[in-house]
């Protein structure tokens, strides 16, 4: 999603991620593999004309992530679906495992309501970046009470995204229901004087809580 990060950005950056995250999904179990007609992931990740226009827009995006090397893409006999294969999603982007199994504590599991109910479809790319960071920082015990304030000061740099994809993602997740803002006000003090700051505070809507490690299959 980011234009700031190599070959990021570009008008289908939104069809990318959640093709990315739907293969991720569908082909989480080993040989982490699928074969799917182009209009099934068009319709499953919510674009319009799946037929047609989105299963074009799938077939682009495929070669797209194949060229990025977050899979190998290995097209079909005539008439035969294309034949899609994670990779792991770092460099050098060898055979994909599963994060947990190798400790990688730094990754985090997607609820599956974002597919069964509809969301990534509902969702624009700004959302749907928003929605992830707000899974990421997610902890159970804390975000009933405190839930999540972005720092304009360090989330570009942090992120790579913009303000303008802050605001418009997070204001397009509340639109949703997908999350609920709240305003607090925050005594600060600045040079022996306290002022007040307002904060956006986030959280996920409940549907949307990231399922507990041991749930993981």
């Amino acid at each position: 999603m980011s234009s700031t990060s190599a070959g990021g950005g570009g008008r289908g950056g939104r069809t990318r991620l959640a093709l990315l995250l739907s293969l991720l999904w569908v082909a989480s179990a080993p040989p982490h593999t699928a074969s799917r007609p182009a209009r099934w992931w068009a319709e499953i990740i919510g674009l319009p004309d799946g037929a047609a226009r989105g299963a074009r827009s799938v077939s682009t995006n495929l070669h797209e992530l194949d060229r990025r090397g977050f899979i190998r893409l290995e097209p079909g006999r005539r008439g035969y679906n294309s034949k899609v294969t994670l990779l792991n999603e770092t460099p050098p982007h060898g055979d994909y495992s599963l994060p947990y199994a190798d400790g990688g504590s730094g990754y985090f599991r997607l609820s599956e309501r974002l597919w069964t109910q509809g969301l990534i479809g509902d969702l624009d790319g700004a959302s749907l970046a928003m929605f992830l960071l707000l899974t990421y920082y997610y902890r159970a015990e804390t975000h009933e009470t405190d839930g999540i304030w972005f720092s304009p000061k360090y989330f570009k740099e942090r992120h790579g995204l913009s303000e303008t994809t802050r605001n418009r993602g997070l204001e397009g997740l509340v639109a949703s229901g997908a999350a609920h803002m709240q305003e607090k006000f925050v005594d600060t003090e600045i040079e022996g004087q306290y002022r007040t700051f307002s904060r956006r505070v986030f959280r996920l809507d409940p549907l949307y809580y990231p399922p507990t490690p041991h749930a993981a299959r």
